[in-house]
């Protein structure tokens, strides 16, 4: 990158990143708001929010938002204690119910050895024992025009572990759930930022059984970046530094990259790019010179005979992940280059799924079509990335299989794990017969009149996400590697669990 995209890109990073972690910074941190998840937990009448996002796609960013928004005075009615509990949890040691002398006590010890990592709206001198009596001394101390609080615990798993944290939680989440009960009152919510990964739903069916409830006292919720996020951030560039950046959401291509960049996921991977298309466009205009710096170049792009160039988003990510994006699966470079990644990508899966790194290598079919033999349990894993599978599809590619096997007449059935986008047209079927003497006959003139094959159909549609996982295992970087491997390894659960219904 030239000296100017760079000082653009730093910029922009340094209004968001630097500037959301300062307790009081000198302005406003810019940053893109989850508006529906902030209105859910403002507006809904439930104490308990369990909000689940893969690494970096904003969970902490969504907590301090939470805070300054508070802090600036527009959450009405609200203080906000935020709790980034893994530097609290090194800084105290101690067990999970410090963390309450932390949230309800500042005059503790607790509190002034782990402030911090603590962003805190308001003053508390409570002393308790138990999140029941931490609310009701709240409720009693703070008078009828006092605030209700919202107590944010961010990476709470990573400093006690999955076991502690989902007890504490259904303790908690009950004990709000029976303060409700007794007041009708909800002057403390909890929201509890976790990654996405299957323990959020074990939490989620472990409260359940324990104290239904406390369940129904709970939301659980994504948080994801989307291009709503992604568009409110643009407009607080343009409203809190320069009007300039609200030009980009006229131009096509950079509408189209925002498209784009909504799957990959994670922030730490969606924004580099998206500052980067931001600081291209702005260094095109002015010639890759920033005359008398960044503010005053961006005050020039915003008179009203000023015009930005539009980025196309092939200039900042690779053609392969633009593809699989748009719908384009075999979108790159070359065709085969785009077949290595996928077979590659779809072997690892197979080996996830077998729990084995020995397996054959899958089998292809034409440019589309990947299949893998697993003849143990006489099915196929058969991932498919064509745009349209009908009846004939499935009779032409397992028929081959079938064929170069030696399958018919061997065995009665064979089970169809069938992988595809959800962009594709696929029809399910339950099942499907292949024989000489079927609608479906192969051609194969080794195959019997009488040989019939019951195939037994499983489909699983794969999202644009889990799709980038499986290009990311076949050497493309589309997501990043943590979110890439939680995607497939919980794929290859999916697949399991279908291979045996």
């Amino acid at each position: 990158m030239s000296a100017c995209i760079d000082a653009i890109v730093k910029y922009l990073k340094d209004l968001t990143d630097t500037l959301i972690l300062a307790k009081a910074p000198s302005q406003r941190p810019v940053v893109g708001e989850f508006k529906q998840l902030t209105e859910l937990i403002l507006n809904v009448s439930k104490a308990n929010y369990v909000l689940e996002a893969h690494t970096g796609a904003g969970k902490t960013t969504f907590g301090l938002t939470l805070y300054h928004k508070a802090r600036l005075g527009e959450i009405q009615g609200y203080d906000v204690i935020v709790i980034r509990t893994s530097y609290v949890k090194n800084a105290i040691g101690g067990g999970i119910d410090e963390l309450l002398k932390v949230i309800f006590n500042h005059n503790s010890d607790q509190y002034r050895r782990s402030n911090e990592y603590i962003y805190s709206t308001t003053s508390l001198g409570l002393e308790c024992e138990s999140l029941y009596e931490c609310a009701n001394k709240y409720y009693s101390s703070r008078g009828k025009n006092g605030k209700d609080l919202i107590v944010v615990l961010d990476e709470l798993e990573l400093a006690y572990g999955w076991d502690t944290t989902t007890d504490t939680l259904i303790k908690w989440f009950s004990e709000t759930r029976k303060f409700y009960d007794t007041t009708g009152a909800i002057p403390i919510k909890l929201v509890i930022l976790l990654p996405k990964v299957i323990r959020v739903r074990d939490l989620a069916q472990n409260l359940q059984r324990a104290n239904p409830m406390a369940y129904v006292f709970t939301e659980f919720r994504e948080l994801k970046i989307d291009e709503e996020v992604l568009i409110d951030y643009i407009n607080k560039l343009a409203n809190y530094t320069s009007s300039v950046f609200r030009g980009f959401l006229s131009l096509k291509e950079f509408k189209r990259l925002l498209k784009i960049l909504t799957p990959l996921q994670s922030g730490r991977w969606i924004f580099p790019f998206l500052r980067r298309a931001m600081a291209k466009s702005i260094c095109n205009a002015v010639g890759n010179q920033l005359k008398g710096g960044i503010e005053e170049t961006l005050r020039a792009l915003a008179a009203p005979e000023a015009s930005l160039p539009d980025v196309r988003a092939e200039e900042v990510l690779d053609k392969l992940t633009i593809g699989v994006a748009e719908g384009m699966p075999f979108k790159a470079d070359s065709r085969a280059y785009a077949i290595e990644v996928w077979l590659k990508g779809f072997t690892e899966l197979c080996k996830k799924t077998l729990e084995t790194q020995e397996i054959p290598q899958p089998r292809r079919i034409g440019f589309q079509d990947f299949i893998l033999p697993n003849l143990r349990t006489n099915t196929l894993i058969w991932l498919s990335l064509r745009k349209t599978i009908n009846e004939s599809t499935i009779l032409g590619v397992v028929g081959k299989i079938v064929k170069d096997l030696n399958l018919l007449g061997t065995v009665p059935e064979l089970k169809v794990v069938l992988l595809y986008p959800t962009f594709s047209l696929v029809p399910l079927l339950q099942d499907v017969i292949i024989g000489s003497g079927s609608k479906g006959a192969t051609k194969s003139r080794s195959t019997k009149g009488t040989a019939q094959l019951k195939l037994i159909l499983r489909y699983r549609a794969l999202s644009i996400e889990e799709c980038l996982a499986i290009v990311s295992e076949g050497g493309v970087i589309s997501l990043d590697k943590s979110i890439a491997d939680i995607i497939i390894n919980e794929l290859a659960d999916d697949i399991k669990a279908l291979q045996v219904r």
